[in-house]
């Protein structure tokens, strides 16, 4: 990168962290959450652009949370910047990492996050794609270019995750679910991770 285009990039990300301040106050309502090591750290491994998963900001939003909580109705998630929004009314939180629905929303969401980090005024040109796509009767979300990568690298992601089993979910021969307690495992990944 040239310094030209160094410097319009920096400029670019002014913007974002007044951004970011905003943000903190929308999702003032919901409940922050911390993943489980088990599924954190298969993250950080496999998803090194989010620059470590336990940096970002991940809530459970009912409808009832304002100001953003109606629009958990309607939404699995919303990422904006660094902060991650999950719907427990759609069922989505709080993350139980052998759910695969749940993780699939959280890898979805994860990807938007690298997205926002790598692409300098990542949120002005989501929106700006957004009205475009709703302008020309395309389907907007559905069809956003943004949307179908973190579709299909959310799924790519969920297919190694369920292989990698980091969370012993699974027994080895049939990838099924073994039953139990998630409390259990939650008592035993945070005495692993504070080894």
């Amino acid at each position: 990168m040239n310094p030209l285009e160094n410097i319009l990039n920096n400029l670019l990300r002014i913007p974002d962290f007044f951004l970011q301040f905003a943000i903190d106050l929308l999702f003032i309502s919901c409940r922050r959450i911390e993943l489980m090591n088990c599924l954190a750290n298969w993250i950080d491994r496999h998803m090194p652009d989010v620059g470590g998963v336990r940096a970002i900001s991940i809530y459970c939003c009912d409808p009832g949370d304002l100001p953003l909580g109606p629009i958990f109705k309607v939404v699995d998630g919303i990422t904006l910047g660094e902060h991650i929004g999950l719907s427990t009314a759609r069922g989505l939180c709080p993350i139980d990492p052998c759910d695969l629905t749940q993780v699939r929303a959280l890898l979805h969401e994860l990807v938007h996050v690298e997205q926002y980090r790598s692409t300098p005024g990542f949120f002005a040109r989501y929106v700006a794609q957004f009205v475009i796509g709703a302008l020309t009767g395309n389907r907007a979300y559905h069809d956003h270019p943004d949307e179908v990568a973190a579709r299909n690298r959310g799924d790519q992601l969920l297919q190694v995750y369920r292989t990698d089993n980091p969370c012993g979910c699974w027994l080895e021969d049939e990838r099924e679910p073994i039953n139990r307690d998630i409390g259990e495992e939650r008592d035993l990944s945070q005495k692993a991770g504070s080894q």
